[in-house]
């Protein structure tokens, strides 16, 4: 097969696994609004219990649609240009990523601990940055376990800025690590199962680097947590 194919394959492979993730919610909203119209709905606790799935796999669908216009979004930018860098305060960004994510922490008894040089700047899109973070703490507090910490830590060395996303939680074994940035990949575990995302989370992440003109990498071990790095040019 060669490169042409291979590529033809991943689109036709990319395009049945979002047909699948779109049909999954929404024919659970459809199963779930003909019990109600068949007489469901005169049942009070059952209606109840229809009406929060149909709500959740709403919110399902929400959150895959965003993320699929965040991605189309960020592909133009890549391949297309017109982004605007500003020389921005990287603590800052950190800290309003974590002030992002304070609700679910705390929902999920899990700490969020910050550490960065004050002076630490780089040529960045505030925004996009931000959102990376926010989505690997997201991550982490899924993977992490009632009591558990994260915590997001930035660096600067020869000339590159690591900004770095650790959790203690149940992590990620080797087979798993080489995929796990593709659209759609989950890593299912009995904790991760209990908060389903978009699939579309680190992929993100993923393509923010890409237009920072750096990568993403992450270790990893069953039942010793994870550690998400983000490596962009100092000087932007």
């Amino acid at each position: 097969m060669n490169r042409l194919e291979r590529l033809e394959q991943s689109d036709r492979d990319y395009i049945a696994t979002l047909s699948h993730e779109l049909k999954t919610p929404l024919t659970t909203i459809t199963g779930y609004t003909e019990l109600l119209l068949d007489g469901l709905a005169e049942e009070p606790g059952m209606a109840t219990r229809c009406l929060e799935t149909i709500r959740r796999e709403a919110d399902r669908l929400r959150l895959i649609i965003n993320d699929l216009i965040v991605l189309t979004r960020l592909d133009q930018q890549v391949y297309g240009g017109g982004i605007v860098y500003e020389t921005a305060n990287i603590c800052a960004i950190l800290a309003d990523a974590a002030d992002a994510v304070r609700g679910s922490a705390e929902t999920a008894s899990v700490r969020v601990d910050l550490e960065c040089p004050e002076t630490l700047t780089a040529r960045v899109v505030p925004l996009l940055l931000s959102q990376a973070v926010v989505n690997l703490v997201q991550n982490a507090i899924a993977h992490s376990e009632p009591g558990g910490r994260i915590l997001v830590q930035a660096t600067a060395k020869t000339g590159m800025i690591a900004i770095a996303v650790r959790d203690w939680g149940t992590g990620v074994a080797p087979e798993h690590l080489q995929r796990i940035f593709e659209p759609f990949y989950r890593v299912d575990t009995g904790h991760s199962r209990k908060r389903s995302g978009s699939g579309l989370g680190l992929t993100i992440v993923r393509q923010i680097a890409i237009v920072h003109g750096g990568t993403v990498k992450v270790e990893s071990a069953p039942g010793q947590g994870s550690t998400f790095t983000i490596r962009i040019p100092a000087r932007g």
